[in-house]
């Protein structure tokens, strides 16, 4: 199963599958799915079918053993921006709710260039609904002391 997550405005959500059984995929006017291997090769187009929340780009994973969070870094969305209301610009939301503009080795970078870490706690994970989602943010550049990377 390939999961997709759509984000309520107050950060809980439910887990959804991305496979042909759904309705909104197999009725895909964007893309039609014909089979398990386009679903897979076209994740993203079948997540925007069912209504996932758009997250910035995933780079890693992982479960907590001990009560079975689940986290995610996500990082480099340069389309985050404050004030947007079109496509392929997206405003910050319960999910991505980073976006500014920096300067770094005198080019401006806007969006959320550092990433962020989101936690999705589970009250039961065998339940496809998560009860809410934190985030973890890393300052930005111009905040860290450039000490801190010296050897």
């Amino acid at each position: 199963m390939v999961p997709a997550l759509p984000v309520d405005a107050d950060g809980s959500g439910s887990w959804l599958a991305l496979d042909l059984t759904n309705a909104r995929i197999a009725s895909s006017t964007a893309f039609k799915f014909a089979s398990v291997a386009d679903v897979v090769a076209n994740a993203r187009l079948a997540a925007d079918a069912v209504g996932a929340t758009r997250m910035d780009r995933p780079v890693w994973c992982t479960v907590n053993p001990r009560n079975a969070d689940v986290y995610f870094s996500l990082t480099n969305n340069k389309n985050q921006a404050l004030g947007v209301t079109a496509w392929p610009k997206l405003a910050p939301d319960a999910a991505n709710p980073r976006a500014y503009a920096d300067d770094k080795n005198g080019a401006r970078q806007s969006g959320n260039v550092n990433g962020h870490i989101v936690r999705t706690s589970d009250a039961d994970p065998g339940d496809r609904h998560f009860a809410g989602m934190s985030i973890c943010s890393p300052p930005k550049p111009a905040l860290v002391p450039t000490s801190i990377f010296r050897s």
